[in-house]
């Protein structure tokens, strides 16, 4: 059975100093590049969120929902530069106990060469949920799962033009062309599953959700998940 993970404040320090050294040795930053993670407080002082900070190279982006988030620049190519940001959120429960909340991950792209008015991005989450209290999901979405953001990168075309005869008016009328994406932030894509072994039915718990059941896993995956994408982006990047 699937249990929700609780840590102690000391279990919260060690997470955070085990997360830099993870972190770094995933992106394969240098020496000189400085990389830690803090607590960002939150109004009602319950929820404990750990952000990059950087001293150097460090850079803040703005997420879907307007929010600064610290990211750092893990590729670049073919026109495009990678950002990536990082956080894990737990809830205080008691002054000794918290409870994990969710972790994300979140891919920007911003075009080269760098302008004001294109900004970086979102193009990608990989999020992990936590289980509820009863230790249980409250819906059939996959837990972990990558979401795309592709809504995005919907361009508006100004450049096409619908031409009236000149009987009929003798001007040129613009229309743009708006892709709809938005849908595609709908798509929760399973990050790990079962199937070969569980075919996804109507059984309980489902083949595709998981939370992690300590803290080992939590980290190892968190790591593993940043050295992916980063390994993914130099092939996709590369010449």
């Amino acid at each position: 059975m699937l249990r929700t993970l609780t840590a102690t404040p000391k279990d919260l320090e060690a997470m955070r100093d085990r997360l830099r050294s993870e972190i770094h040795s995933a992106l394969e930053l240098s020496r000189q590049d400085y990389v830690t993670f803090e607590c960002v407080s939150v109004p009602n002082g319950r929820e404990q969120t750990y952000q990059f900070v950087c001293d150097r190279h460090g850079e803040l982006a703005l997420d879907d929902r307007g929010a600064e988030l610290p990211v750092l620049e893990i590729v670049s190519g073919r026109g495009w530069r990678a950002l990536l940001g990082l956080s894990v959120t737990w809830a205080r429960q008691t002054e000794s106990r918290s409870r994990f909340l969710g972790c994300q991950l979140i891919l920007f792209l911003e075009r080269l060469p760098r302008s004001q008015s294109s900004p970086a991005k979102q193009v990608m989450r990989l999020e992990w949920e936590a289980l509820d209290l009863n230790s249980n999901y409250d819906n059939d979405i996959a837990h972990p799962h990558w979401q795309m953001d592709l809504a995005n990168f919907a361009e508006v075309r100004t450049d096409k033009f619908i031409h009236s005869e000149p009987r009929v008016r003798d001007s040129i009328i613009p229309a743009t062309d708006v892709p709809d994406l938005s849908w595609s932030s709908k798509l929760h894509l399973a990050a790990t599953a079962r199937w070969m072994t569980a075919p996804w039915g109507k059984e309980r718990p489902l083949p595709h959700v998981s939370g992690p059941q300590n803290m080992d896993e939590l980290l190892s995956w968190m790591a593993s998940s940043c050295r992916y994408v980063r390994f993914q982006l130099e092939e996709a990047f590369g010449e």
